[in-house]
């Protein structure tokens, strides 16, 4: 209940109130669970003030200063906050529900379970802020940043997200159905578990992505008032989008599909100077060559990295001169790309290895050549090898 005295203060003139609060700041102006509708808040700092279960709906409290103060509670619905700063506030189950808060900045605050349903927070800042269990069905966020927050469980479903930023924030649980998330950015952001159900992420940027979300079923990412087209994944969203609306990465993913070829081989000086030369006349020939030249001892992600640049090639020469790793790379590209020719080659004077023999059954692992020299490999793509791989090429369509 609201201290009477702090009460007849505040009624008082602004100046009064302030100079009070300025001379006995570690006071904490005792207002809870008052019914402020009717008072003049004019001009009234509101620093140190215990507003817990206080009524303050309906009214215009804008370009106020909250800090320090507690709101817990409190009915702030239908009311007007624009470029108002809430700093070091704890406003958990306060209701914002209707309000208009423009430009505001709400900064290491603590709103658990708060409610901003249709309320309008355009342009607005939020730092550090702790509002788990928050709702903002239906509210108007375009614009908004959230920095740093806690939005663990929070409800966006049918929310406005135009151009808002989620950066380095918790969003595990969170509710985003059917919100509007075009051009907005979610960077560093935790989505463990969150929904994403027919939410609208035309223009999305998505990066550092943290967790797997309950559900991204239809997600639309084509412009309101266009076609509908939907995807099953945030990642995936992103990309298809990229690939409908940029030409120039039609045009990459057309070249890379079409002209890729992945040089795999031994990266010792002797050995990538063969590697070189051929990299270079595939590129004389047309060809997009991939040489992924690594150093240090063959590990899982070398792997991957080699097997995903394998489904992106039309074919693969592999150098086994030497062997060392090659083994390991054949065994992760061979018997899963059947529509992939790998053409081996070796030094005349070596020897295949022992294990190579198992590649051979694979209908799409092409005789192994033999060349010379540095000049014979080179003079042998367009003569020779060119020709059997397209050959093959053919065979498996």
């Amino acid at each position: 209940m609201a201290n009477k005295e702090h009460l007849e203060l505040l009624k008082g003139s602004w100046q009064n109130w302030n100079q009070w609060r300025n001379t006995n700041p570690e006071i904490v102006a005792d207002l809870t669970g008052a019914d402020l509708r009717e008072f003049d808040l004019d001009s009234k700092e509101f620093r140190n003030v215990d507003l817990s279960n206080a009524d303050l709906s309906n009214k215009d409290l804008s370009l106020k200063v909250f800090e320090s103060s507690l709101l817990a509670g409190a009915n702030l619905n239908d009311s007007n906050f624009n470029n108002t700063l809430f700093h070091l506030v704890d406003f958990s189950g306060a209701d914002f529900r209707n309000s208009k808060l423009i430009r505001t900045t709400i900064a290491e605050c603590v709103g658990i379970d708060a409610n901003f349903s249709n309320s309008n927070l355009t342009n607005s800042y939020l730092h550090q802020c702790d509002l788990k269990g928050s709702g903002f069905i239906d509210a108007e966020i375009f614009g908004v940043q959230f920095i740093g927050c806690s939005l663990v469980s929070c409800n966006f479903s049918f929310s406005n997200l135009y151009q808002s930023k989620f950066e380095q924030n918790d969003c595990s649980d969170a509710l985003f159905n059917k919100a509007n998330l075009t051009s907005a950015s979610l960077i560093n952001v935790n989505v463990e578990g969150a929904y994403f159900r027919r939410a609208r992420i035309f223009g999305l940027s998505a990066w550092e992505i943290k967790g797997t979300p309950g559900d991204q079923s239809n997600l639309i990412i084509t412009e309101e008032g266009t076609p509908v087209i939907t995807v099953d994944d945030l990642q995936v969203a992103q990309f298809i989008y990229l690939l409908l609306n940029n030409s120039n990465v039609k045009n990459v993913i057309d070249t890379i599909t079409s002209k890729a070829v992945l040089i795999l081989g031994r990266f010792t000086e002797e050995r990538k100077t063969i590697l070189d030369a051929i990299f270079k006349e595939l590129r004389v020939e047309g060809y997009l060559p991939i040489l992924f030249d690594f150093s240090g001892p063959q590990n899982r992600d070398v792997t991957e990295t080699v097997s995903t640049l394998a489904h992106l090639a039309k074919f693969v020469i592999a150098d086994i001169t030497d062997a060392k790793s090659i083994p390991q790379e054949l065994q992760a590209i061979v018997p899963n790309l059947p529509s992939v020719p790998v053409q081996p080659i070796i030094l005349a004077s070596q020897s295949e290895y022992g294990m190579f023999e198992h590649f051979k059954r694979y209908p799409w692992v092409l005789p192994t050549f033999k060349y010379k020299d540095v000049d014979d490999a080179v003079i042998s793509i367009s003569t020779i090898l060119l020709p059997q791989i397209n050959l093959k090429l053919n065979e498996l369509k």
